[in-house]
């Protein structure tokens, strides 16, 4: 068992957990990932704390996540469910009952572990890592993913305005960058275990054009409602069509069409290799062995990279001459050249 100690409230007060080391293992790799994805590096203790917020939150809206299991219950002697702060609840908690001060740290006999109040908190930090990676997510996320649902709901009114889009700031490619959007869902990506925002955006310096948006719910450092109206029913078709052939980790980038030639083990290989996989369809061709996909150029070279010769580009040139380019860097470095550019 390892012990973690949570500070919250004021100065002084302290929430004592003993995790065990796989609970312990998954927390820390989440805090890692998270912190990373919001530019905003978080003590464990941070982590905690505030997944157990998210948590208590997250329990006024059991049926939204569709949990596979309950909440672990409260403890005796709190009051009903409401959205506040964790931290100023447990002050509140502990005030109201004095002869816990004395309690809070200190452990009861062997084989009982400590107070209800660390062990409920204890059981959601370990009913939270025993969870999928998208509903682990949502739970970290939790105030994000409820601004969404007030957006994509149509919108909040409060008198003639309406709350139908939002303002995004993500991290993309070590930057921070901001976008307007009329939210279309949120949703988990296709084979991947994530959540993403997706709908019609438009850069927020440049105001150019609405277009197909998707960003992932980690990379999201601020969100927050704007007046606006959302999506008109021809918008909401433009997103679907882009939804339908191109994954949507790769929403955001320019649909092309990929021709690809494949041999008989490249044939076998589409089946299995899954993972970013493009919607594809095979051409009339005579041996049918040529493959039609409808996707961004990104993905089609994530995807395609990974069967060597037995896959071979027809179009566009541009994406034939990127893996030319990155078989050639390849064998180069199989030559012996250290900078993979061949000999």
């Amino acid at each position: 068992m390892e012990e973690l100690i949570c500070r919250f409230g004021r100065p002084g007060d302290k929430l004592v957990l003993r995790l065990n080391r796989t609970v312990w293992h998954k927390i820390d790799q989440d805090r890692q990932y998270f912190s990373r994805d919001v530019r905003a590096p978080l003590p464990l203790s941070g982590f905690v704390t505030r997944l157990i917020e998210n948590d208590w939150c997250a329990a006024v809206d059991e049926d939204e996540i569709r949990r596979p299991h309950p909440l672990p219950q409260r403890p005796a002697g709190e009051t009903e469910i409401r959205r506040l702060n964790i931290s100023a609840e447990l002050v509140r908690f502990l005030n109201a009952h004095p002869e816990l001060q004395q309690e809070i740290t200190k452990e009861t006999p062997e084989g009982q572990g400590y107070h209800s109040l660390h062990r409920w908190a204890a059981a959601v930090v370990q009913s939270y890592a025993a969870r999928p990676d998208n509903e682990r997510e949502l739970l970290f996320f939790y105030p994000m993913y409820r601004t969404c649902q007030i957006a994509l709901s149509g919108g909040q009114t409060e008198g003639t305005s309406k709350f139908g889009q939002l303002h995004v700031t993500f991290s993309e490619g070590g930057a921070l960058k901001k976008t307007r959007l009329k939210p279309y869902s949120l949703v988990g990506g296709q084979n991947l275990p994530y959540n993403y925002l997706t709908g019609l955006g438009k850069d927020a310096e440049s105001g150019e054009g609405w277009q197909p948006f998707a960003v992932r719910l980690g990379r999201i450092s601020s969100l927050s409602l704007a007046t606006g109206s959302g999506l008109t029913g021809p918008q909401r078709q433009t997103v679907q069509k882009a939804l339908s052939c191109t994954n949507i980790a790769y929403l955001r980038d320019p649909p092309v069409t990929v021709r690809v030639r494949f041999t008989p083990a490249g044939l076998d290989m589409l089946q299995w290799i899954v993972s970013n996989r493009p919607d594809f369809f095979f051409d009339n061709s005579p041996d049918h062995n040529t493959v039609v996909m409808h996707t961004s150029e990104k993905q089609a070279y994530i995807y395609l990279n990974r069967f060597g010769a037995e896959a071979m580009v027809l179009e566009p040139d541009s994406l034939r001459r990127r893996l030319q380019d990155f078989y050639r860097r390849a064998a180069g470095a199989y030559e012996g050249n250290g900078n993979g550019t061949g000999g």
